[in-house]
């Protein structure tokens, strides 16, 4: 069964007492409650509770195309064509105003409120369904709590400071305004809740490859841990964190065939696959990521930088499947290297984290321990998979030279999957911005010569790294302060 069914089965008894939030989700979940949901009216049977969840994991996958483009966008991977959104092109440009589309934080607090009605409501549910059980009641909550703590890690990497809400929005005319507060503490608090999560606060097997790689697990949560700590440079907590998914993953952190790398993405879901957002052929469903990187919208395209580094790889298959000139293959190849089939087209699985990540995570925070020849081990064995001919890489023994060969190895490894800005946004917060010049240089690298200048000149403020909050949101809620960077356009 599909997950697309099983929302369509959880949402089946359901009365019209509801309206769609979205338009754009009826496909996925024909009727699931909005903040306007009359509690008395709902919130009586653990299926309502599941239904509430189902267009949570919807909605953020409805967001698969932005979450590459907030990864990727101002970052050097990727080139915005002229037919990109223009909002899209100005990010790229780094002229970002705060009318522009992609400062609309609205979606990302759709799926925290959806949270925040399960987390309020599904306790009562208890006393009102015999067929509930407390068992299932921790499920779904610790599903919640995962799905926020994700939207929340994306929010504070994408604008640092936001408003925290943990209570849900039960009214259409609900008038409750939050500060925006500090990326940094949110995260702490997020942290906090994350860990109460155990191995048997989830299912250990959803009895469906789909839910256990589509849906939370402990090992999920792990990895969300992991990367959280590795943002806040905790890299003890890091490595605790790395370890605990390899300690509770079948095979452990192991990695692919060189050979069966395409399987990562097509179909998905693969043994390497820790959790990833999940679409499904036989139904359909809107995944943009090919319409903007192959299809008939394409709106990104490989850099330069993209291509040189991806080509200095022997027999590589992300040099086979990555890209074919400047157009970006990797959600339009099937694993046999043929275009996906017009209903396949929509379905590929936006990874959020795999083994790889898993490991090169891990060698990051042995780098900054200095703990060199174990990092080197782990940047190999990424490597060596898709470099079988090659010898190993042989670095030099300084923090910075690993931090670079991590950095080139993700950027290879997870091109346009929508983690490069947040990587090199973590390297040049690091040690108290210690190489922000190099940040800079990244960033501007991929621009003309004589326009280098007014971009380096647009990066030294750090708080410019950071998306501005949308004008909507500050003229309607007094408590918003704006990005200093950007406080000129709202006096």
């Amino acid at each position: 069964m599909t997950i697309k069914k099983q929302i369509k089965r959880s949402a089946a008894g359901l009365i019209l007492l509801v309206s769609i939030f979205f338009s754009s989700c009826s496909d996925w979940l024909e009727i699931y409650p909005t903040s306007g949901l009359i509690t008395e009216q709902y919130w009586h049977t653990k299926e309502d509770i599941e239904a509430v969840l189902m267009g949570a994991y919807r909605t953020f996958a409805d967001m698969n195309a932005e979450l590459v483009f907030y990864g990727e966008i101002r970052a050097d991977m990727v080139s915005a064509l002229s037919n990109a959104p223009n909002d899209l092109e100005d990010i790229k440009d780094g002229i970002i105003e705060p009318d522009n589309d992609y400062s609309n934080w609205n979606v990302f607090y759709t799926i925290i409120n959806y949270c925040n009605l399960i987390l309020s409501n599904s306790e009562a549910v208890l006393q009102d369904d015999p067929t509930f059980s407390e068992v299932q009641l921790t499920y779904y909550q610790s599903e919640a709590i995962f799905l926020r703590g994700l939207a929340y890690f994306y929010l504070v990497r994408i604008f640092d400071r936001i408003p925290y809400i943990l209570e849900p929005t039960k009214s259409d005319d609900s008038q409750l305004y939050y500060p925006n507060v500090s990326g940094d503490s949110i995260l702490t608090d997020i942290v906090a809740e994350l860990s109460l999560i155990g191995k048997n606060s989830l299912p250990l097997d959803y009895g469906v490859l789909e839910f256990n790689k589509g849906r939370a697990s402990y090992i999920a949560v792990q990895a969300l841990l992991a990367d959280i700590a590795l943002w806040q440079f905790r890299y003890d907590d890091c490595l605790g964190h790395v370890q605990n998914v390899e300690d509770n993953s079948i095979n452990g952190l192991s990695l692919m065939p060189n050979e069966e790398w395409r399987d990562i993405f097509f179909p998905g879901n693969s043994e390497e696959s820790v959790f990833e957002l999940q679409f499904s052929d036989a139904d359909a469903e809107s995944n943009l990521l090919f319409y903007y990187t192959y299809g008939t919208g394409v709106a990104l395209e490989a850099s330069d930088y993209a291509i040189e580094i991806i080509e200095e790889d022997l027999l590589s298959p992300r040099q086979e499947f990555m890209f074919d000139g400047f157009t970006i293959t990797k959600y339009a190849l099937t694993n046999s290297g043929n275009l996906r089939s017009d209903v396949e087209q929509n379905a590929a699985n936006l990874i959020i984290y795999r083994n790889a990540d898993l490991i090169l995570m891990k060698a990051e925070a042995l780098t900054m321990q200095d703990r060199f020849d174990e990092a080197e081990l782990l940047i190999n064995q990424v490597f060596r998979r898709s470099n079988p001919l090659l010898n190993d890489l042989e670095i030099e023994r300084k923090r910075t030279s690993f931090e670079d060969a991590i950095l080139l190895e993700r950027a290879k490894e997870f091109a346009f999957e929508g983690k490069r800005w947040f990587d090199l946004l973590r390297m040049g917060r690091r040690d108290n911005y210690l190489r922000k010049d190099l940040f800079i240089e990244f960033v501007v690298s991929q621009f003309p010569e004589q326009d280098k200048f007014i971009k380096r000149s647009r990066l030294k403020d750090s708080n410019g790294w950071y998306l501005p909050i949308h004008e909507d949101e500050w003229e309607n809620n007094p408590l918003l302060v704006q990005n200093p960077y950007y406080a000129s356009f709202t006096e």
